[in-house]
């Protein structure tokens, strides 16, 4: 008979737990992602809401990047355009999850 084989969770002995991301977004803004809002169920729970309810996006900026890197991506684009705009918060956003879209835990 054959046994079950378990599988580790993530950031169990077996297996590494989840690195920060670092990275530049299509308006040149430097990030870093800290490994604890990647494992956060919570920017789990409004990831899988956005697409339903864009009014959570200034939400996931705060958990994806914290207040502060907000606060300075905020800024960084109204340096480079005068004013920061939703779309181009949204295109930032979207070149972080594309940037990073096969990165493995």
């Amino acid at each position: 008979m054959a046994t079950a084989k378990t599988i580790p969770l993530a950031g169990s002995a077996s297996e590494p737990s989840v690195k920060p991301l670092k990275g530049k977004t299509a308006s040149g803004f430097s990030y870093e992602i800290p490994a604890a809002a990647l494992e956060s169920y919570e920017l789990f729970e409004t990831l899988c809401a956005i697409e339903t309810e864009p009014l959570k996006l200034p939400k996931l900026v705060v958990q994806l990047l914290g207040e502060e890197q907000k606060n300075k991506l905020v800024n960084h684009l109204k340096q480079v355009k005068g004013e920061c705009l939703l779309q181009d918060m949204m295109a930032d956003i979207m070149s972080i999850f594309k940037a990073h879209g096969d990165a493995k835990n």
